[in-house]
């Protein structure tokens, strides 16, 4: 579990660093500043908040 745990976390990374870079800079450029750390930590959370729901729906239908 660990390892996939470790390559979940090196995936979410890769994922908000290249949004952060492509939509951060393009949002930058147009006079919004911070919006790449913004931007970055904004879907990190939506990530981290549909793996919760993942996990609780799954955990619920394992009692159905």
């Amino acid at each position: 579990m660990a390892k996939l745990n470790s390559m979940f976390t090196q995936a979410k990374d890769r994922i908000t660093s290249s949004y952060g870079s492509t939509a951060g800079n393009f949002y930058e450029e147009l006079g919004n500043p911070k919006f790449r750390q913004d931007a970055k930590k904004s879907l990190s959370s939506a990530i981290d908040r549909r793996v919760d729901e993942m996990g609780k729906m799954f955990s619920m239908s394992a009692y159905a």
